[in-house]
């Protein structure tokens, strides 16, 4: 009995050493699920992944919106645009992946970002805008600015549809010096026309001019064409914008 004994324990002993090996990590570990960042700031992240049939550094990144960031197949992370996009680290044949959130933050605010939902009724800007309303009609919206840097924005209707939003500044050094930042950190710069400085991003086109009358003025609008069609649109709707403001 005792040598039937030892026999099943030597064989009990060597088949737990001799089956097969575990295969390894079940997913890819990410040294962070989300980060925030500040505009222009890089970040590294750390992934790894030990399972049988993956050689080391065999992990692919990519950024769903590369506007907003970036990020190299070390997991070094570069930030764009202010914003928030996802990040996917993934094995070269795309069986194993992890995802990353990110978040890039502005360095510079003047003024919150308007209801740029244009189309939409005054109904829907007012359910949407926080700041406090100083005066409507049928044909616009003045909301009060937040700070002393923002005089007022406006929004602007036609056939009761938003048409464009205009956001009035002071127009001292330090404001337009701000203000550029302010825009440059959120949207792609599109060159300049007649002292007019122009940029845009997804369907938002937007114009940042100094006007004797009004100031230091950013109209938006949605996305416009040629460079000088956009132009022609600009001073239309800078026109109608005083015409306005004088009433």
């Amino acid at each position: 009995m005792k040598k039937l004994y030892y026999l099943l324990l030597a064989c009990a002993i060597f088949y737990s050493c001799s089956g097969e090996d575990e295969p390894g990590d079940e997913k890819i570990t990410v040294s962070e699920s989300q980060i925030s960042i500040d505009y222009e700031e890089t970040y590294t992240l750390e992934a790894t992944f030990n399972r049988d049939g993956y050689a080391p550094g065999s992990l692919v990144w990519s950024s769903a919106d590369e506007e907003i960031a970036t990020v190299d197949n070390n997991g070094k992370v570069t930030a764009g645009l202010v914003g928030e996009t996802e990040l996917t680290v993934k094995t070269t044949d795309g069986l194993f992946s992890e995802k990353v959130n990110v978040e890039v933050l502005p360095t510079v605010t003047v003024y919150k970002e308007p209801v740029l939902k244009f189309g939409e009724s005054g109904s829907f800007v007012k359910s949407n805008e926080t700041r406090t309303i100083d005066s409507e009609t049928a044909d616009f919206i003045i909301y009060a600015g937040e700070n002393p840097e923002v005089l007022g924005v406006m929004y602007l209707f036609e056939n009761a549809k938003l048409n464009y939003v205009a956001v009035l500044l002071k127009t001292d050094e330090s404001t337009v010096e701000k203000a550029a930042y302010h825009l440059i950190q959120r949207y792609n710069a599109e060159g300049s026309q007649e002292d007019v400085y122009f940029f845009s991003r997804g369907e938002v086109s937007l114009g940042i001019t100094i006007d004797p009358t009004l100031g230091l003025v950013v109209i938006y609008v949605q996305g416009e064409s040629s460079p000088g069609g956009r132009m022609m649109d600009f001073k239309t709707r800078l026109e109608a914008l005083k015409t306005q403001v004088g009433k």
